[in-house]
């Protein structure tokens, strides 16, 4: 028997993305964190490419240059500006914790990394 490819498979690959702030023209410097995720725990080698968000809207699509932890280089590829900017805002209402801050890091990433402008009401 030959085995063929699924390609309706209900499982796809996840975009995944790193966020860094250290961004140089053609070059990103990746945080010691995320250098760790993407080289130990991914297992990825230099020449792979990974996407890079800045948390102000850019997204970039990198390769790996140095597989170093403390000094991950990456090479721009590819840089879309703006992206996802929207002409509306979201607001977000929480209801009083029962436990200190239970949604505290949702609101800290979502308002700093990934929704600028937006505006969170705990109250």
């Amino acid at each position: 028997m030959t085995s063929q490819k699924n390609t309706n498979s209900k499982y796809k690959t996840m975009t995944q993305l790193f966020d860094s702030r250290k961004i140089y023209d053609d070059k990103i410097l990746l945080p010691e964190d995320e250098a760790h995720h993407c080289l130990r725990v991914l297992r990825k080698q230099s020449g792979d490419t990974i996407r890079v968000v800045d948390g102000k809207g850019n997204y970039y699509k990198t390769l790996i240059e140095t597989e170093d932890l403390h000094d991950c280089q990456l090479k721009t590829i590819d840089c879309r500006e703006k992206i996802g900017y929207k002409n509306h805002y979201i607001h977000i209402a929480m209801p009083p914790p029962e436990e200190p801050q239970p949604g505290g890091m949702v609101c800290r990433k979502s308002s700093r990394n990934w929704c600028p402008g937006n505006q969170f009401y705990p109250y």
